[in-house]
């Protein structure tokens, strides 16, 4: 990049204004994904009800023992 922008005049110092603002909206947008992956999973559970979970194969509950 440092060898490409002097033939365009690129100056350098907008290239860190622009470096540093895609920081941040990458932030965001990252926080945007995982609001909708939430709100598509509560959505889901909604509408579906609750999921069973499935137990491992060779699963025991392990109990109390008794006094």
């Amino acid at each position: 990049m440092l060898r490409f922008r002097p033939s365009v005049g690129f100056p350098l110092d907008g290239l860190i204004v622009i470096i540093g603002i895609d920081r941040i909206l990458g932030m965001f947008r990252t926080a945007v994904n995982v609001t909708g992956d939430l709100t598509a999973c509560l959505v889901f559970e909604r509408f579906f009800g609750t999921i069973p979970a499935v137990k491992p194969v060779g699963y025991k509950a392990w109990v109390a023992p008794s006094s």
